[in-house]
């Protein structure tokens, strides 16, 4: 069923995007400039470069929003948020395929699981981003958001592999630390040996952004919280789109307000997102 709306609403952990488009798109089918016949004639040079470069924006877009919403978004067993873990796991083999790589990276983290848990179990929550050094081999930047503390020793052991580098996240400003990783783990998903590959990927139950499209919905968020929203404001530009015209966009930090966060929060459990067509 088609939809239309000026404003889109995207909540990912405490960042909130909010997109306000100046002419109406349409949502709820496939973009008109998408015809089925051409989805099967052979695409030309810049056509396949286009769609390469739109798809990784995508990738790193759908990357972002979920590291920000897992990022000290998981507890502890004393209830306290627990803060993200970097492990950088390096081939001591030159291993240059990605599928041979990954299944040595699938074994390490079942038995990193088994080490934590003691049974045969999917506990860790994690985002991985697949990086290529300088000789070609596949090495792995993975972002753990509920994992418990091993001595490096260990989790050598359990890597089994060659190098691994564990960095805590210690900055208290956790926009500022977010950004990092994104950045950091995003730089090469444009590589083109991932052509045809997963550029990333991640643990099942991975907690979701929130995308809300209703437009009665979201000018009601805004009525309600567009002052306090000032407050919490990170980022504001305009764009021009050659899909959906020009477009403001503008990121807020709900950590900053704590009373902002929680009105949000309460403003969206008014409403079943996963049962709602009109999302």
């Amino acid at each position: 069923m088609k939809h239309q709306t000026n404003i889109k609403v995207v909540r990912s952990g405490d960042r909130l995007e909010i997109i306000k488009f100046k002419k109406a798109i349409t949502y709820g089918e496939p973009p008109a400039c998408v015809s089925k016949s051409s989805s099967f004639r052979e695409k030309n040079k810049e056509e396949k470069l286009f769609i390469r470069y739109a798809s990784s924006r995508r990738s790193k877009q759908t990357f972002t929003r979920l590291v920000y919403s897992n990022t000290y978004q998981w507890r502890s067993i004393k209830g306290r948020f627990i803060k993200p873990t970097l492990l950088t796991l390096t081939f001591k083999d030159n291993i240059k395929k990605v599928k041979q790589a990954n299944d040595e990276f699938t074994k390490f983290v079942k038995r990193l699981n088994y080490e934590i848990t003691g049974r045969k179990m999917s506990f860790l929550k994690y985002i991985t981003a697949i990086e290529f050094q300088k000789r070609g081999a596949v090495h792995y930047h993975v972002l753990f958001f509920n994992y418990s503390y091993l001595p490096k020793k260990i989790l050598t052991a359990i890597w089994r592999q060659g190098h691994i580098k564990v960095e805590r996240i210690k900055d208290r400003d956790m926009r500022k630390a977010t950004n990092y990783l994104c950045k950091y783990m995003t730089k090469n998903l444009e590589n083109k040996k991932l052509c045809g590959q997963k550029s990333y990927f991640g643990s099942r139950g991975l907690k979701k952004p929130i995308v809300t499209r209703n437009q009665e919905r979201n000018n009601s968020l805004l009525e309600i919280y567009g002052d306090s929203l000032e407050s919490a404001e990170e980022f504001r530009k305009t764009y021009q789109s050659e899909y959906c015209g020009e477009f403001d966009y503008s990121i807020y930090d709900l950590h900053k307000n704590k009373e902002l966060r929680k009105g949000v929060l309460a403003f969206e459990s008014l409403f079943s997102y996963n049962n709602e067509p009109n999302k």
